[in-house]
Parts: C-alpha cells; sequence; structure tokens
C-alpha cells in the first residue's frame, strides 16, 4: 500500500508545472490540516517545544503555521502546513515520527483541538518565493478542466507581473487526499503584507478574460485571508 502511494505521488509530481522562467519555492506535496484551538499561545508554544527537539531536526519537511483571521463561518484558527519536496520524504517523515517523544507529546496537546479537515495537495503550478509572503489569500475551488484552467492563469500572472502586481508567491494545487465532491483544487496568492495585497487587488483588463474564460470550468467555494504564524 505504501509502494503504491509513493509511486503515484511520484507520477503526479512528475506531472507539475512551474511557471515559465521563474523560481518558485514551492514543496512538491503538502499536508494542510485545519484545526480550531481555544488557546492560539498555547498551541504555539506546544509546536516550538517540538520544533526545538532532536527529531524535528531530522524531518524532512517543512512546516508552516498560518492564523486563519478571515475565513468567514469557517470555525478553524489555524492551519498546519507539512510541505515534502519529494515523496519519498513522506515515508520517512512517518518512521521518524513513530518513535518521536516530542511529537507525541505535542500531539497528545492537540488532542482536544478540533480536526476541522486535513488534505494532501500537490501543486500543479507555482510562482514565486514563499518565504517571502507574510499574508495569502486563498479559495477552494471545484475544477473540470485543469489543464485549461491552468493556460488560463499563466496568462493572468504573466500580465499581472508586467504590470508590477505580481511581487507575491501564487500557485494552484490539486487535492488528492481528502477530496470531496467538491473541492477538487485550492488557488493561492501571496504579499508581503496585507497593504500590499490591497493594493494588487485592482483589476487587470485579462482579468476579466480570465474570468470569462474559466467560468465554464471552475466553481469558487469559499476565500479566506490568512497570515503566517511562524515556520518551523
Amino acid at each position: 500500500m505504501v509502494r503504491s502511494l509513493m509511486f503515484l505521488l511520484s507520477v503526479l509530481m512528475a506531472n507539475n508545472v512551474i511557471a515559465d522562467d521563474h523560481e518558485t519555492t514551492a514543496p512538491a506535496m503538502l499536508s494542510l490540516m485545519s484545526i480550531a484551538v481555544e488557546d492560539g499561545r498555547g498551541f504555539l508554544s506546544a509546536m516550538e517545544t517540538f520544533a526545538d527537539s532532536e527529531c524535528r531536526k531530522q524531518l524532512p519537511v517543512s512546516i508552516r503555521v498560518m492564523d486563519n483571521d478571515f475565513n468567514g463561518e469557517d470555525p478553524s484558527t489555524h492551519t498546519i502546513i507539512w510541505g515534502f519536496q519529494k515523496a519519498d520524504d513522506y515515508s520517512a517523515f512517518g518512521e521518524i515520527l513513530s518513535s518521536c517523544s516530542a511529537f507525541q507529546q505535542f500531539w497528545m496537546y492537540m488532542r482536544p483541538s478540533l480536526r476541522l479537515s486535513e488534505f494532501l495537495a500537490v501543486p500543479v503550478f507555482t510562482d514565486g518565493d514563499t518565504s517571502k509572503d507574510s499574508v495569502y489569500r486563498v479559495w477552494r475551488h471545484h475544477i473540470t478542466d485543469e489543464a485549461t484552467y491552468i493556460e488560463e492563469m499563466a496568462k493572468v500572472r504573466a500580465a499581472a507581473k508586467k504590470a508590477g502586481r505580481g511581487d507575491g508567491a501564487m500557485g494552484i494545487l490539486r487535492v488528492i487526499g481528502g477530496r470531496s465532491p467538491t473541492v477538487t483544487h485550492m488557488v493561492y496568492f501571496g504579499a508581503k503584507d496585507l497593504p500590499s495585497m490591497i493594493n494588487n487587488l485592482g483589476r487587470l483588463p485579462e482579468t476579466a478574460v480570465f474570468l470569462k474564460n474559466v467560468a465554464d470550468i471552475r466553481t469558487v467555494y469559499d476565500n479566506s485571508i490568512a497570515f503566517v504564524e511562524a515556520d518551523f
């Protein structure tokens, strides 16, 4: 079963797209866990304790915690993003955590928290450096024609960068685990801060063309704004 999963992930990652002539820092695979905690500071303190452990230093994974500030009726308070550079890292990740007492202690702290959703996703189009962003807009989509959506997004992304509005990282994630009849993809756009994000909201002529061309192949279910709380 594990070998089958690793093979599937390797195939999916081989089909990922990086925007032409641009650098990207997006991991090859991400696990996104949305949670609701009552004590945000206590949660971060527990995560910091785990992050300082020796077994965390051995983990082939990046860890980012997002503060879900503007998320409408979604009750989640945070999202933990585990980033893997290749499929084999996921197997090593599980093996190390299984004998990591620091992680077990962190997980015991997390048990009373509500795990509201958990997705496994692979980027199919990315551009930009996520380490430079502190805030993101995130959309959850149902997309019926991924190739066309990527093609249209690449056009509007190029236009935005040409107009000086594409300084933040962005990406399209295909959900491969936890996929529902509604959510098949997630799309994110980052910015260095909230004012920069707001200033970039002005529409380009290409945006109207994009919206028209993808109208029949996507449904937007929700969108939110989340801030980077910490990287571990």
